[in-house]
């Protein structure tokens, strides 16, 4: 939490202070406050930890709020509001003890024994491996929602710990039998068949699986070789490993244990522990919700799995990558440097670093960690397109192309998930003056990638500029407007192509809709001057100047746009080739 906030969280303790002192009556729904003198500096303590907790909820500092909420409760332990908003604050920032010791109380209370609370006292159980306990709290728990998968799960588990392997089968075909549950009851069927050493039928379960989710599900895919890899299967496993990365070549992770397939080391179990099992579900649940922006459940299930397996690195970048999309900075750096000196994972997490430092405006950060971290690994490819995109994002564009030459050396026959480079390699040699190589390159992202927008819109615009294939650049501008109709640099340049064609009328049409998309933009303002101006709306096309310049244009087109202000455009519109 910043200083501000800090001192913003001291004002409310005073202010609830002064409030007390005056003798005004607050309003608490839990126990009365006492009023008589030996009890004031308890009661004042109170309201203060409250307010504070309650600040520092709102500014989701988690962290601190559930410290102050937790002391508030010590003081005030039969206040159902304040346990209940000091369960949750708990569990939200990872005080998993807190959490569980929160839960068994507001399940005493009346109406507060919610699903959530079963769940982390379920939680709570099996990650201490008190198996007799984790199957007393599901016998009371619900019947609704997550904990339908949960309760069978956690069943099968213990079973499969107890070597009951009827029970273990006879739940997961309960599972499979659902038609909401019925993947999980697959991939938790290889998993557990791994756990108790059936490795040749835990094999065939694992290829059934990928095959049905078409190689989508990294879980399966690392676990499988793990398998392999633990069995003297080595050379499968990095099969395996690099068929993946052939579809996802930045996965850092799964070049890490190619790595380590090749280099012979065994792996620990992917799977060492019923908790451990229970901690995929949730998180294989978490990243499906996270996929489709439900960021309030998938936190939650997250927490529920590093509950059960905190050393759980997938999870806490997953945690991370979360954090940041809700702007909480800090937090996720904080995740991120947890895994300092991390074999595996640390490197990912460097990488993510990277990024997030960027997107902080902390570029100079950002590029002297992926400098250092290109000197460790010179033929990293996701670190060499990250440096050469920084560079490119800072106008440093003789200096990004020997990055984009060398990662698309290192990358061989391009596939369509390579445009990008070719296209972002094209940019910089067009900054740089280097048109034919720039064509060529955009030429090749769109061999790879045809219908792609950004690149259509680009080099169409681009020849627009030199006056070249005027007709072309008409065409391949329609097509990109099509895919992107809301994207006002993407409209300017259909308006500025059909300029460019003394179509005025039709372009002022175009380009009024890309003003009102993008209206801060100078060169957007700058183009609908010119078309007013071509279609005799002379004062409009000098306002429209006007505000082009005080949007503050490349440094290069402010003569230009004050030269038409003073004179105007030519009487003849001479139409470049």
């Amino acid at each position: 939490m910043s200083d501000n906030q800090s001192k913003n969280i001291r004002g409310l303790a005073v202010a609830a202070i002064m409030v007390l002192a005056l003798g005004v009556s607050v309003a608490w729904s839990g126990t009365a406050m006492a009023t008589d003198e030996t009890s004031d500096e308890k009661t004042i303590a109170l309201f203060s930890d409250y307010l504070s907790g309650r600040f520092a909820s709102t500014h989701r500092d988690t962290n601190v709020a559930a410290s102050y909420l937790n002391r508030a409760v010590a003081n005030d332990p039969d206040n159902v509001d304040l346990v209940r908003q000091a369960f949750s604050m708990s569990l939200a920032s990872g005080d998993y003890d807190a959490a569980a010791s929160l839960a068994a109380k507001l399940a005493t209370f009346e109406d507060q024994h919610t699903s959530l609370v079963d769940l982390v006292l379920t939680a709570d159980a099996i990650r201490l491996a008190d198996y007799d306990l984790t199957l007393e709290r599901l016998a009371v728990v619900g019947d609704e929602g997550i904990i339908t998968l949960i309760d069978p799960l956690a069943r099968a588990w213990i079973a499969a710990e107890r070597g009951d392997e009827v029970q273990v089968f006879a739940l997961l075909e309960s599972l499979k039998a659902s038609e909401s549950f019925e993947i999980f009851g697959e991939i938790h069927e290889a998993y557990i068949l791994d756990y108790l050493g059936h490795n040749d039928r835990a094999i065939s379960a694992y290829l059934k699986v990928l095959v049905r989710l078409e190689g989508t599900d990294l879980q399966v895919a690392f676990a499988y070789g793990n398998l392999l890899e633990r069995i003297g299967k080595g050379k499968a496993a990095k099969l395996l490993y690099d068929e993946f990365l052939k579809r996802i070549p930045e996965n850092l992770m799964m070049a890490e244990a190619r790595d380590r397939a090749a280099a012979g080391i065994i792996p620990s179990r992917f799977i060492r522990s019923p908790a451990d099992g229970l901690a995929e579900a949730y998180f294989n649940t978490s990243r499906r919700l996270s996929n489709r922006r439900s960021r309030s459940p998938a936190q939650i299930y997250l927490r529920l799995t590093l509950m059960l397996r905190p050393d759980f690195p997938v999870a806490q970048l997953l945690m991370a990558s979360l954090m940041e999309r809700d702007r909480l900075w800090d937090q996720a750096l904080v995740e991120y440097e947890k895994f300092s000196g991390d074999p595996l994972y640390g490197w990912q997490a460097r990488f993510e670093k990277t990024v997030l430092l960027t997107r902080l405006d902390r570029s100079d950060e950002a590029l002297a960690d992926l400098r250092q971290m290109y000197i460790e690994r010179p033929k990293d490819v996701a670190v060499l397109a990250a440096l050469a995109n920084l560079l490119r994002d800072k106008k440093e564009y003789a200096e990004s192309t020997p990055y984009y030459n060398a990662v698309i050396k290192l990358i061989g026959e391009p596939e369509a998930a390579h445009w990008p480079l070719y296209y972002s390699r094209g940019v910089v040699l067009e900054r740089q003056g280097k048109w034919s190589r720039a064509e060529k390159d955009f030429r090749q992202a769109l061999a790879l990638q045809p219908e792609e927008p950004v690149v259509l819109n680009y080099l169409g615009y681009s020849w627009l500029e030199q006056g070249k294939n005027l007709d072309e650049a008409l065409l391949m501008i329609e097509k990109a407007v099509e895919k992107r109709p809301e994207d006002g640099y993407v409209i300017d340049s259909l308006g500025w192509a059909l300029y460019q064609l003394k179509q005025y009328e039709e372009s002022i049409s175009w380009l009024e809709k890309a003003i009102m998309l993008q209206p801060e933009d100078p060169t957007i303002n700058d183009h609908l001057g010119d078309a007013y101006w071509r279609h005799g709306r002379r004062l409009e096309a000098r306002f429209q100047w006007r505000h082009a310049l005080v949007m503050k244009p490349p440094v290069e087109d402010v003569e230009r746009i004050r030269k038409k202000l003073r004179d105007g455009l030519p009487d003849k519109h001479v139409r470049r080739r």
